[in-house]
């Protein structure tokens, strides 16, 4: 998918691993920039047996939430 956000990625792959038995959690964090204190960077990602399938980041991010 095009210019897809990582929370449309991270959907998809669920509905995609949910649909062949695999038990997969979607996460949303954020994240602080180091270079600005007053801003934070939000972030989806999926992980499927404790691994991060689609979305991993260099910088970590804090889940806020999970489903």
């Amino acid at each position: 998918m095009p210019h897809a956000t990582c929370l449309t990625q991270a959907l998809a792959g669920q509905i995609l691993l949910a649909r062949y038995g695999y038990p997969a959690v979607i996460n949303v964090g954020v994240a602080k920039p180091e270079t600005d204190m007053k801003s934070f960077q939000s972030h989806a990602w999926l992980e499927c047996d404790g691994q991060v399938i689609i979305g991993t980041s260099e910088q970590p991010h804090v889940a806020l939430v999970t489903f």
